[in-house]
């Protein structure tokens, strides 16, 4: 007889096709929180510009700090996956901006 709140809003997501919206803002929310976590010295010269079809794209100021999140770039994808408890990020693509 009664739904339990959060399957009435999974519905409603799914109905209203947000359901990818949803999923990659929660992505992007949660690879920023394990970039502070894990790369803290950087976390304010690195930003998260999107996630789509698996790639979670980000942005530095300058090459060096590419390739300082290259190095790293195994362990955020494996530690972002384990937070969302799914293997949707596949890669990690940078930027300078």
């Amino acid at each position: 007889m009664f739904e339990k709140t959060d399957k009435i809003i999974q519905k409603v997501i799914n109905q209203k096709g947000l359901g990818k919206i949803a999923q990659s803002s929660r992505v992007c929310f949660e690879a920023e929180k394990i970039i502070s976590e894990n790369l803290p010295a950087l976390k304010n010269r690195i930003e998260v510009i999107s996630f789509n079809q698996g790639i979670l794209r980000l942005s530095s100021k300058n090459a060096i700090i590419n390739q300082e999140i290259q190095f790293k770039k195994g362990l955020l994808i494996k530690k972002i996956n384990q937070q969302l408890k799914a293997d949707l990020v596949k890669d990690l693509r940078f930027g300078i901006r």
